[in-house]
């Protein structure tokens, strides 16, 4: 998306808060049009994994990218409890939330810093929770839409549109789940 958005070929993108951080610190000229939820991304490590500090050089992570949100997340818990915000970057194994769960539950993996519902999946399964991106950085926002300034600019109208039709669609869902369960169920 992030690659669209700047090649000039995707106006209005949807994605992980880490790679639009990074790429307005890089100068990518975006805009955060709106938060679309947030949510607490959980550290979860087999039970010989007792905290951050347990975590071996062989042990491997499970992180979506190394741009998301989740290495962002591993790499302050590395500092916090290692001194070293790279100390855990040979550990980190590239996988899909889906693959970086089956990895989790069959071993191949030793943990992972996933996304609902695989991380509470990943507790099922016997894993907990060695640490949290609510420990690191306090409740904030995990997907969120965004444009390129100079979109924005020629579409301000309509943007304000589309915020206002989040901020809409988060009402209905905060006081009526079950209509919009249903307005989603009609949808092919």
């Amino acid at each position: 998306i992030e690659t669209g958005m700047v090649s000039g070929h995707i106006d209005i993108g949807a994605g992980g808060i880490a790679p639009f951080l990074l790429g307005f610190d890089k100068g990518v000229g975006w805009k955060l049009l709106s938060s679309l939820d947030e949510e607490n991304l959980w550290l979860v490590c087999k039970r010989s994994i007792a905290s951050v500090k347990d975590i071996k050089p062989s042990d491997k992570i499970a992180v979506v990218a190394p741009t998301s949100i989740q290495a962002v997340v591993l790499e302050a818990l590395a500092k916090k409890y290692l001194g070293n915000a790279h100390a855990l970057d040979g550990n980190e194994t590239i996988l899909s939330h889906p693959v970086a769960e089956q990895a989790f539950r069959t071993g191949r993996v030793a943990c992972a810093l996933d996304a609902p519902p695989f991380e509470q999946q990943e507790v099922a399964a016997g894993g907990h929770v060695i640490g949290t991106s609510y420990e690191m950085f306090g409740t904030s926002t995990f997907n969120s839409t965004f444009v390129l300034g100079s979109y924005y600019q020629r579409h301000t109208k309509e943007l304000q549109v589309v915020v206002q039709q989040i901020a809409r669609a988060v009402k209905l869902l905060d006081q009526n789940p079950s209509e919009a369960a249903r307005i989603i169920a009609t949808y092919e």
